[in-house]
Order: C-alpha cells, then structure tokens, then sequence
C-alpha cells in the first residue's frame, strides 16, 4: 500500500512566489506519495482516501535529474498549477500510468519542457483543467523549448472539468519547439474548446480534432508552420469561430481542414453561423499542395438545409491574403465581403458546385498560366 504524506502548512503555494517540489521518486512511482518528492510534500490538490481533499493550489513540480521512478503514477492527483521539465541528464520521464489517467492543471496551469532537455517527458495521459465552478473557463497551456518534439497524446477530452459546465476553454501550444497532436481530441458537453498555436515551433496535427462537436476556434500568433497528416483532421466551424492570423502562416499534409456551418441558437436565436477567416492587415494564410480542404453542414438534428452548404467566409479584414497553392484544395463554396485577396490556380478550384460571392473590395486572383475566366461563378 503506497503511502500518502498530507502536505504541511495548508495552502502553503498560495505565496506570491509559488513553491517548487523537486521528484525524487524514492519510494515509488505514485505522484500522491510524499516521500517520493524532496520535501517530503506532495505539491498540488490531491483527493486523500478518507474523502478530503488536501487543497495546496499554486504548486510548481519539478522532474530534473536522475530518479528510480520515471512513470509517474497520477491516480489521486486532482490537480496541479505547473509541471517543468528541465536538465540535459534528465532521464525520459513517462506521465500517467495508462492512457486514462488524466494530469489535470487549475486554471492558467503550464507544462513546459526547457530549452535543455535532451530525453524528451512522453505524455501517455490526456491533459485537462479542472473547475469545481460550473460555467468556469480557463486555459491549459503546453510549452515546449528543446529541440525534440513534444508529443501531447489525449485520448480522452482536452479539458475534463469536475461536473458539467459551460464555458469557453483554451488550449495552449506555445514554445520554440516543435509540438504533435496525437490520438482523438474531443470536448465536454457544453464547452468549447478553443485553440492557440504560439510560438515560433513548428505545430503538427496526427490528431482527429473533430469528435464530440468542434473547435470554438484557433488562433495562430507566431506559429509559422502547421502540418496536418494523413491521420489529422481539424474541424474548423462553429457560432463565431475563427481562424485569426496575426502572422503569416502555412497549412499543409495530407490531412483534412474542414470550415463548416452550423445551425444553432445563440442568445435563443436559432439561424446558420459560418466559420471566417480573421488576421493582420498584409498577413497571409496559405493552403499548401495535398491538404484537403473541405466544408460540411451541421444542422444538430433540426432537420435544417442551408443553400450555403458551409464553406469560407471572409468578411472582416484590412487587407489579408488567401493563397491556395494547388488543385482540389479549395471550399466549394466561399464569400469575400471584405478587402481580402483571394489567390487561387484557376476557377476549376472553386469546387464543381461552387458559390462565390464577391464584394467589399475583395478580389480573387486566379494565378495559374492556363486560368479560365469566370462564367457565371459568382453570384
């Protein structure tokens, strides 16, 4: 039977400098057991087998250097506010003994890799915030600074809260590393999930990010690259949900990007909510050779049809660009009602169904030798 030492001093990381607990592992794998940390304390909240709760809130766990135990336990650990990685002699540390166990962070919680870290931390165990308030949001955020690529499998919700709730939750990816999506990406029942790809590491998505509903949106600050794979999907829609460049940014894999319209009531409004495309003035978003971008209608069972079939809108902007590189990657169905410049190799592009509404000042720019002029493609 693991031991389990209850902290000393009571909210003792409620200082205006939270306290660092360094891992020893000396006893055994189970993060909950306090003689495996260097303090003898157990950092973060942690549910004690009587039913109570040990509530040490602010906490920093450390995993540097060399331990017996690099496969760390999480049955007990309710949650913690940061978790670092760091040293060149760090052995590769494993977080969660299965892929159900969960590490979850208070809200503005971070798990960072240092620049020095050689054995890059495996993250079998999925990430998620937990709130105790109902209609609580928060963030999660995942920093990666080593050369290696950190890899966050989730193979259950990114944020599993304590009890339902509502709320808008935000996914971090930030750091000079690179970064992989791995596993299916879900949400909880009326959350939404939204994506930020910072940093200047490139970001790979060998997830399925569509399950459950879909991202609320992503935003994309210094994230130069995103890699979709063969196995990745993001979808891509939702009541105003969108994708906002505040810097240059490239698409591109052999995965699927989906921009979707969704009938759904907001403020007890029923009507269609179309994903849009947002960003900087003179920034460009661009879809490279091989990514599948498509669209989608969801009308959550209402057994509504939408003539807009779902596609791209770009309706807000001060002179952003949209470059599809290649054939077969662009929305069959898309609107340009603000000065965007659309580039595109030739009208086939536009889907054989295609709708485009043009408008605003935008343009679209067809750049292939052979382009055809438009007949009738937009209305």
């Amino acid at each position: 039977m693991r031991a389990i030492v209850a902290a000393v001093g009571l909210l003792a990381c409620f200082s205006a400098l939270a306290e660092s607990y360094v891992w020893t592992g000396a006893e055994d794998a189970y993060w909950t057991n306090g003689n495996n940390w260097a303090s003898g304390v157990a950092p973060g909240v942690i549910d004690l087998p009587d039913g109570s709760t040990n509530l040490n809130f602010g906490c920093e766990a450390v995993f540097s250097g060399a331990s017996a135990q690099t496969t760390i336990n999480l049955d007990g650990l309710h949650s913690i506010f940061k978790v670092t990685v760091s040293g060149a002699a760090t052995p590769q540390y494993t977080f969660g003994a299965s892929n159900a166990q969960v590490l979850h962070f208070e809200d503005q919680g971070v798990f960072t890799v240092a620049s020095d870290v050689v054995n890059m931390p495996l993250l079998t165990c999925g990430l998620g915030i937990n709130r105790d308030q109902p209609g609580a949001g928060g963030k999660v955020f995942v920093e990666n600074n080593a050369p290696g690529e950190l890899v966050v499998n989730n193979f259950g919700y990114v944020i599993r809260p304590v009890k339902p709730a509502w709320g808008e939750i935000g996914f971090v990816l930030q750091g000079t590393g690179p970064k992989r999506l791995a596993g299916v990406f879900t949400q909880p029942n009326s959350f939404q999930v939204k994506y930020y790809f910072n940093g200047t590491g490139k970001i790979t998505i060998d997830a399925d990010v569509t399950k459950s509903s879909t991202s609320h949106g992503l935003d994309v600050n210094g994230a130069k690259t995103i890699e979709i794979t063969e196995n990745g999907k993001f979808r891509f829609g939702d009541s105003y949900c969108y994708l906002v460049a505040y810097d240059d940014v490239t698409l591109m894999g052999a995965g699927t990007f989906l921009f979707a319209s969704q009938y759904r009531s907001v403020n007890n409004n029923y009507a269609w909510y179309e994903s849009e495309i947002r960003g900087n003035k003179g920034k460009t978003v661009t879809f490279a050779p091989g990514l599948t971008v498509s669209n989608l209608t969801d009308d959550n069972g209402a057994g509504k049809t939408s003539a807009w079939k779902g596609g791209m809108q770009l309706k807000q902007s001060n002179g952003m660009n949209v470059v599809f590189e290649a054939d077969n990657t662009m929305p069959g169905h898309i609107r340009v009602m603000a000065p965007f410049t659309v580039s595109v190799p030739k009208v086939e592009n536009l889907g054989l169904d295609g709708i485009v509404e043009v408008g605003g000042k935008g343009r679209i720019v067809f750049t292939s030798e052979e382009a055809d002029t438009i007949s009738g493609g937009i209305v």
